[in-house]
């Protein structure tokens, strides 16, 4: 009886290990940062998993482990979030998305490069990094999810890449930073209240491929005095440009 009870408390605790466990190895960098990963796309890839990270942490474009070398294509959702710890990430060049809430409330978080593959932003994946002054999106995103960047508040200089299709409701919820605006040709769709009460923003120009403006999409941005449109746009959602 003893061993048998012996043996079941032993699984157990066999089990919550590998349940607690976020991530299936951990490979340290060349410049001693470690980065945990999951196995995806039945284990010809990676994705960055979640863990404690801190201080300036490079993505590789492939890893190599156990002899095999796997490229390093995803960042899971909360991957890097809550990390008080972490100022600056560069994304390797095979990273095509970036997860739900990946590096949300990072708040000292100063810097992101992006690589050049990165396809889609997840909703929220910067959500309240509010010391973030400077970002530039490479050409390969299309899309920003809902809230991507909300409340990152001390974004001032803001670059779309000419690939981006569409930005997320409250994509830039409150980034009262940002000051002018240039939507690149290729935008199509801008959501509701994507910049809403982003009340630092002086000038916004559209660009030919824009269809539609989303309900309160610009709404209270106080200081808005310049708007250009381009020739594709076809409809302005309600109160888009209401307390401006």
């Amino acid at each position: 009886m003893k061993k048998n009870l012996l043996f079941v408390i032993v699984m157990l605790l066999s089990m919550v290990s590998t349940k607690a466990s976020a991530h299936d190895i951990a490979v340290e960098n060349a410049d001693g940062v470690t980065i945990y990963y999951n196995f995806i796309n039945d284990g010809t890839e990676l994705a960055v998993a979640r863990g404690i990270y801190s201080g300036d942490v490079n993505i590789p474009d492939e890893v190599t482990y156990m002899r095999t070398t796997l490229k390093v294509t995803a960042i899971e959702e909360m991957a890097f979030a809550f990390g008080n710890n972490l100022i600056s990430v560069s994304i390797g060049n095979n990273v095509k998305t970036i997860g739900n809430e990946a590096f949300s409330d990072s708040e000292n978080l100063l810097s992101v490069n992006f690589g050049n593959s990165v396809t889609s932003i997840g909703e929220k994946a910067f959500y309240n990094c509010f010391r973030l002054t400077s970002l530039t999106l490479p050409n390969s995103v299309t899309s920003i999810g809902d809230e991507a960047f909300a409340y990152s508040y001390g974004i001032y200089s803001l670059n779309f890449g000419d690939g981006l299709l569409s930005i997320g409701q409250q994509a830039f919820y409150g980034c009262t930073g940002i000051i002018n605006l240039s939507i690149p040709n290729s935008v199509e769709t801008i959501g509701d209240r994507a910049f809403f009460s982003c009340n630092g923003l002086i000038s916004v120009s559209f660009g030919d491929g824009m269809e539609s403006i989303g309900i309160e999409a610009f709404s209270h941005c106080e200081k808005l005095t310049s708007l250009s449109f381009g020739n594709g746009l076809a409809s302005i959602g309600e109160k888009a440009f209401s307390f401006c």
